[in-house]
């Protein structure tokens, strides 16, 4: 009667022990297959369960990638095989951080993803210890910005993510950042078979896939007479106000300051002066019409160059009211570099009230347009064309475009493409290489978008 009694119980608990078993031989198996990896590297299934750290999860814009991978995944019907911890330097920040967003996830499947708070700080930590924090994870995204002026640090959550076998993802907005880690970490990243995608945003990120777009269409249209050298491309950005992303963007835009700007005419490099040559774009009829836009350093010309040989590339940034252009242009103008770069925190600190301020009256719309043409010596321009992409709010923006470049690594199978997951270091042109696989990312940015247009073609 007694072994009766205790019969459920304990079948219940060698039930348990055999699961645990198999948790285990299952991560076992995962273990030996990510050191095993080919050179061209093999996506689970959407039945497995990808577990996700967002570096940087506790500030807006990691908070805004984090709601967003949630959403949208649980949109693709994959949210039960996602698992996303926040990483960051103060816990209990992180941890309230957590909460807001399972507050703000309308079900219990979206809720359930976001699991819990990891406290790490990516610059300070010694190398071993990122590792092992790093190695339980399948993906790392470092939104932690700015990515400015961080020197020899610039590449040490990749490297760690690297030597720890874990994929990579940033929103680095800095040329130098994405340079570096191309140059320092390309090779390391090749022989560990890691895939490490820099600069997936919305600008630079989604912006470089709608230069590339662009450039294949003409070339289409041009035939075999078109040469990349011949082929002009400008990026120009709008942000109203701080696009509601506060501190982060403050920061990133005065570090900018600071740095020449990388443009390339006729097929050479040339630099110019930050925040110069104020040019009036139009960004549609959803964002106001025409807006003066300026030079900034951003990684997507280099890429541009680099990438498609394009012989002519800049980029421009501008912002709302116009007030605050003139403000960043006398900055760039009359102060050193050297202060910039040293006294940004204060500067920061000190102009973020008058900013939230601001916010509140302009809002945080945001806007990307992408021109590309063709210049024929002989003939003259012999086409034009532009990308618009208009959206209501910056932070959500970057969250939806780098939601939408975490989901194509992991579920291309849901997208029905054929993303190429090459071990390396790369910019985002030089994944979505295909028309296709560009349209089904396009596919996820765009519903929510205020204007997604191309003309000309």
């Amino acid at each position: 009667m007694f072994l009766a009694q205790k019969a459920p119980g304990f079948r219940m608990a060698c039930l348990q022990r055999t699961q645990g078993v198999q948790r285990r031989a299952r991560s076992g198996r995962l273990r030996r297959e990510r050191q095993s990896r080919p050179a061209v590297l093999t996506v689970l299934s959407s039945a497995a369960s990808h577990r996700i750290l967002v570096v940087g999860g506790s500030g807006r814009v990691g908070s805004a990638v984090t709601e967003h991978l949630v959403k949208k995944a649980y949109q693709l019907g994959v949210a039960p095989s996602v698992r996303i911890d926040l990483g960051s330097r103060d816990r209990e920040r992180g941890q309230a951080a957590a909460q807001r967003l399972r507050q703000r996830l309308a079900s219990d499947v979206e809720r359930s993803a976001v699991q819990d708070h990891v406290q790490l700080d990516w610059s300070e930590y010694r190398p071993e210890t990122l590792v092992e924090i790093l190695r339980p994870y399948d993906l790392v995204i470092h939104t932690a910005g700015p990515f400015q002026n961080r020197e020899e640090k610039a590449g040490r959550l990749l490297d760690a993510c690297i030597r720890a076998g874990v994929a990579y993802q940033d929103v680095a907005d800095d040329m130098h950042h994405a340079e570096w880690c191309r140059k320092r970490y390309a090779s390391a990243a090749k022989q560990s078979k890691i895939s490490a995608w820099i600069s997936t945003g919305i600008y630079p990120g989604v912006s470089n896939l709608m230069a590339a777009d662009l450039l294949d269409q003409m070339t289409d249209l041009l035939g075999e007479r078109a040469a990349p050298s011949k082929f002009g491309i400008a990026f120009s950005y709008f942000t109203a106000g701080s696009g509601g992303a506060g501190a982060t963007i403050l920061s990133a835009t005065y570090l900018l300051l600071a740095e020449p700007v990388y443009t390339v005419e006729n097929g050479e490099i040339r630099w110019r002066p930050a925040f110069s040559d104020p040019q009036r774009i139009d960004f549609g009829p959803a964002c106001g019409g025409h807006r003066t836009a300026y030079l900034l350093n951003l990684p997507e010309v280099r890429s541009a160059h680099i990438v498609h040989g394009v012989g002519h590339v800049e980029a421009r940034f501008g912002t709302a009211p116009a007030l605050w252009n003139g403000l960043m242009w006398c900055m760039a103008r009359h102060l050193r570099p050297e202060i910039l770069r040293k006294r940004m925190t204060g500067i920061t600190v000190a102009s973020l009230p008058l900013v939230r301020l601001v916010d509140m009256l302009v809002g945080a719309r945001t806007a990307v347009r992408v021109d590309c043409w063709y210049q024929d010596v002989v003939s003259g321009p012999a086409s034009r064309t532009h990308f618009l992409y208009v959206h209501d709010r910056l932070t959500d923006a970057v969250g939806e475009c780098t939601a939408a470049f975490s989901l194509a690594r992991l579920f291309p199978d849901r997208l029905g493409v054929d993303v190429p997951y090459e071990s390396g270091v790369w910019y985002p042109e030089e994944v979505f290489r295909t028309r296709a696989s560009r349209r089904a990312l396009f596919g996820l940015v765009q519903p929510s978008a205020l204007s997604w247009i191309r003309t000309g073609m």
